[in-house]
């Protein structure tokens, strides 16, 4: 009789067994995750970073607006638009021109107006891409309710322009009734 319960694994091996199989199932699905919870930490924490940098933005806009002054330079001046626009087209080094005016419709609290200018080199005096690029930083950089809305550039040999096609948009906040 001995001899028999020797031989026969039994139902406790089977157990143990079993035991083992789920042991290392809970061990390598606390491994994994484990390793999605520090995935989820680090994302917390650089989550954390960016919103600590867009408060400390947000300050920082938020006292240049209480002083007058926007990020990209001066406040709005009281200067005529197309006197600003021909002063900064003369600083960048481009031919005179007289830009034509348009009035948008307004709309969503936003008056639009849009000016295009149109500029036409020569063989003898072609326009220079420099210059154009220029007069926009300039304009957009002093004026920041200004921006360009379209920019046509008709390439010549080398780095000049044949012709540029620029439209810009200032753009108002209308007066509530």
């Amino acid at each position: 009789m001995a001899e028999e319960h020797k031989d026969k694994a039994g139902p406790s091996t089977a157990v143990v067994a079993g035991s083992a199989i789920l042991a290392l199932g809970l061990v390598g699905l606390v491994v994994f995750f484990h390793h999605d919870a520090k995935a989820a930490q680090e994302d917390l924490d650089q989550a954390k970073r960016q919103y600590k940098e867009m408060v400390a933005m947000r300050r920082s806009i938020d006292e240049s607006r209480r002083k007058g002054t926007s990020a990209q330079g001066p406040a709005t001046s009281s200067e005529d638009i197309l006197t600003f626009l021909d002063k900064k087209r003369a600083q960048a080094g481009l031919p005179p021109v007289a830009p034509a005016q348009q009035d948008v419709p307004p709309g969503g609290g936003w008056k639009e107006r849009i000016y295009t200018i149109t500029l036409s080199g020569t063989k003898e005096a072609p326009l220079s891409r420099g210059a154009v690029a220029d007069f926009l930083r300039l304009v957009e950089d002093e004026r920041p309710n200004v921006r360009t809305k379209n920019l046509k550039l008709v390439l010549a040999a080398g780095d000049a322009l044949s012709s540029a096609l620029i439209t810009l948009s200032s753009f108002q906040r209308e007066p509530r009734p």
